[in-house]
């Protein structure tokens, strides 16, 4: 055999198990060979091809011969595959993008394919969404991917399933379609809070006052979180305390403020105040977070106030003297506990002990005072007046210290003179016709101040000054004093007669106000019998 050829697939040496120039005997002996080709085409169609066969012999004779063989093309119906992926595969329960990709192959290796639909079962037609778009034409083998991205949320412990469709039909108008799904799964988001606690004032005076305190607790994680507890360490649970309240939802990102108001105590030489409030929050799987913050309150010094108030009574006196009962009140005008350190008057010196006044006592803040009660004689000149200054000192429990002073006035008025005389006569009868008789003055002073004798005069024997043991200019002393003197004289009178006279005292006070009084005594005469010397 000299060739061997076919019209469709050329010289057949060399194909599949086909060789020439092998011998082929006579008489029916034949050659055989086989070889593969791959024919396509159309349903109803068919393949024909023709091979040709040469052969020549020994002395260069030949002779050719052809056949043919026909391949019917019957109908196959076209599929396609689809591939869905998703990227990630897990996201936070409080949900995130997830980026879909879908895939559609053209499985025939003869029919191209319409895809005319592409749909998802949670996300409804794919037409437009993402990079997405129908109706598209696969080739024979060819494939089409596309993607879209949408955001899923879920619980913990659960996933996500969607499925996408693809169909369509193949150039032979048979209907095509296949579909595949993704799984995407929730991972469990914890918890996570933040606690800010600011305080205003952040300073107080001593001994302190009203502060309020703003809480703000922030959820910082992708879900919502339920405030379960807020408690302040100095002042407990602060649900229902100011507008405080557990047991609400905090948004993702979102926050809870409330406030409160507090009275604060401190000494500025003390320690700050400082309180810590810790917040619990849980989420929906009851994964709990905690977180706590903290506000300090200084307190400073704020030196002590007083002021000292003294009255007197009476306010007025007699100029020869009188007791006068002093009050003292100190006030503490500052917002801080003092002690009284010192009570002092300039003129009867240190009050400890005096009356009810003591000191070392504590006196209350805002208003709080001391009083106490002393008495004192005093006297002066009219028209002048008494003038004494308390001053008091009181000191903190900082060693700082505040003085004030007050005084009280006591006046003296004028108390003018008052004077009695009395008069005695020795003997208070003579016989006729007289003798001698010793008169006695008594001059009292009645008042309250001394006085000083300006007078003292007889109204038979004249001015007394000299007179006996008489004598003016003498002081008699206040409060019943006297002064006494005697003069003899003699008297002389008829029997059945009487002799009267009067004395007069005057006298006078330092401001020249004056007093008189008088008396007068009596001497009788008696009758002397005569008698005769015979």
């Amino acid at each position: 055999m000299t060739s061997l050829s076919d019209d469709r697939f050329g010289d057949l040496n060399g194909q599949g198990t086909c060789a020439t120039g092998g011998l082929i005997a006579p008489n029916g002996g034949t050659y055989t060979c086989q070889f593969t080709q791959t024919v396509n085409g159309n349903a109803g169609e068919s393949h024909v091809n023709v091979v040709t066969a040469a052969a020549q012999d020994d002395e260069g004779n030949s002779d050719t011969d052809s056949d043919d063989a026909t391949v019917a093309f019957t109908d196959v119906a076209a599929t396609i595959s689809v591939t869905k992926t998703a990227n990630p595969t897990s996201v936070p329960e409080s949900g995130d993008n997830v980026s879909y990709t879908v895939t559609v192959v053209n499985n025939s290796s003869v029919d191209t394919v319409t895809i005319d639909t592409l749909s998802d079962d949670r996300f409804g037609n794919l037409n437009g969404v993402g990079d997405c778009s129908v109706p598209f034409n696969l080739a024979p083998l060819a494939s089409r991917t596309c993607s879209f991205t949408q955001n899923l949320s879920g619980n913990a412990g659960g996933s996500h399933v969607n499925t996408v469709t693809a169909s369509g039909i193949d150039d032979d108008g048979e209907p095509v379609a296949d579909t595949d799904d993704a799984s995407v799964a929730f991972s469990d988001v914890l918890p996570d809070i933040s606690v800010d606690k600011t305080v205003s004032p952040t300073s107080l005076p001593e001994p302190g006052g009203s502060a309020t305190y703003t809480v703000t607790v922030t959820n910082n994680a992708s879900e919502a979180v339920t405030l379960t507890a807020l408690v302040d360490d100095r002042f407990g649970n602060l649900a229902g305390v100011g507008d405080c309240a557990t047991g609400g939802t905090i948004a993702p990102g979102g926050s809870f403020a409330c406030t409160f108001t507090k009275n604060l105590t401190g000494d500025a030489s003390g320690p700050a105040h400082v309180n810590t409030v810790s917040a619990s929050a849980s989420d929906d799987e009851g994964n709990t977070a905690s977180d706590a913050d903290d506000a300090s309150v200084t307190f400073t010094d704020v030196l002590p106030t007083i002021t000292v108030s003294k009255t007197a009574n009476p306010i007025s006196v007699p100029e020869s003297g009188g007791p006068v009962s002093y009050t003292v009140t100190v006030f503490n005008t500052g917002t801080e506990a003092v002690t009284l350190v010192s009570l002092v008057d300039d003129r009867f010196g240190d009050l400890n002990g005096a009356g009810t006044c003591a000191t070392g006592g504590t006196i209350a803040p805002n208003g709080g005072s001391f009083t106490c009660t002393f008495t004192q004689n005093v006297s002066g000149n009219a028209s002048t007046s008494h003038v004494n200054v308390v001053t008091a000192t009181a000191q903190d429990n900082d060693g700082n210290s505040d003085t004030d002073t007050d005084d009280a006035t006591v006046t003296f008025s004028d108390v003018l003179p008052d004077i009695t005389v009395d008069k005695t006569a020795n003997p208070t009868s003579q016989p006729e016709p007289g003798g001698p008789v010793t008169f006695t003055v008594t001059v009292t002073n009645n008042a309250t101040e001394a006085v000083t004798l300006t007078a003292l005069v007889d109204d038979k024997f004249g001015n007394l000054a000299g007179v006996g043991t008489c004598a003016t200019g003498g002081s008699i002393a206040p409060n019943g004093g006297t002064f006494s003197c005697q003069f003899t004289e003699n008297l002389s009178g008829n029997a059945g007669d009487s002799h009267v006279n009067t004395v007069t005292a005057t006298s006078q006070d330092d401001e020249g106000n004056s007093d008189t009084d008088s008396d007068n005594a009596t001497v009788t005469f008696t009758d002397v019998a005569a008698t005769i010397s015979v």
